[in-house]
């Protein structure tokens, strides 16, 4: 009944919700499958946080490990970098 109600008071709305839901569980997907390939599921994850962050009622703390900035997120794909190359003969 509420997703109706929804639907019928504010449709460009409800089809974003609905939109965004679908991305979230393909990125939820997604995220599981690229286990082997921690760049891409630390990018994807990276993504998402901010994606909450961003949209959090006022006074919920911010949740990620990953830098929030997209510099500092970058220097940790750096250094995860380096230190592969530096164990590798």
């Amino acid at each position: 009944m509420r997703k109706w109600l929804a639907q019928k008071l504010y449709p460009e709305a409800f089809d974003n919700e609905v939109a965004y839901q679908r991305l979230l569980a393909e990125a939820r997907d997604a995220f599981h499958w690229l286990n082997g390939y921690p760049d891409a599921a630390d990018a994807l994850r990276w993504l998402l946080d901010n994606n909450y962050n961003r949209n959090r009622p006022i006074g919920v703390k911010a949740i990620g490990v990953l830098p929030s900035d997209i510099g500092g997120f970058r220097e940790h794909l750096e250094r995860r970098r380096a230190a592969l190359t530096e164990t590798k003969p």
